[in-house]
């Protein structure tokens, strides 16, 4: 907590290679789902699910998602060697793929990254 705000800092490492784009996403969203703070209700039987007031996204102000995404520009190498030089970042976030799925809603919905 800094100054009544709860934060979260959460890395991690998500599927690798290029064409993974939806195990990357599936990898987020396990994350997002299990990764759960609270106590733990035990019944006779079963165990007792976590309410939803415990999940990652329910429990913190803000969080800061680091590490190795792995989500990849979709163009040719040489494509951004070109843009770069002519400093078209917009291009560049228009093809990359976290850009891509999160403005679809299939991955860290409701999440915000800074501008370049």
């Amino acid at each position: 907590w800094i100054m009544n705000t709860s934060l979260c800092f959460l890395t991690c490492h998500l599927e690798a290679r290029e064409n993974n784009v939806r195990k990357r996403n599936k990898n987020a969203l396990q994350i997002i789902n299990n990764l759960q703070w609270g106590k733990q209700l035990r019944g006779s039987h079963n165990d007792v699910h976590f309410p939803n007031d415990f999940q990652l996204t329910n429990r913190y102000h803000h969080i800061f998602w680091f590490g190795d995404l792995n989500y990849r520009i979709d163009l040719p190498f040489d494509v951004v060697v070109d843009v770069v030089k002519a400093k078209d970042f917009k291009k560049l976030k228009d093809s990359d793929q976290l850009t891509i799925e999160r403005n679809h809603g299939r991955v860290l919905y409701g999440f915000l990254e800074p501008g370049i």
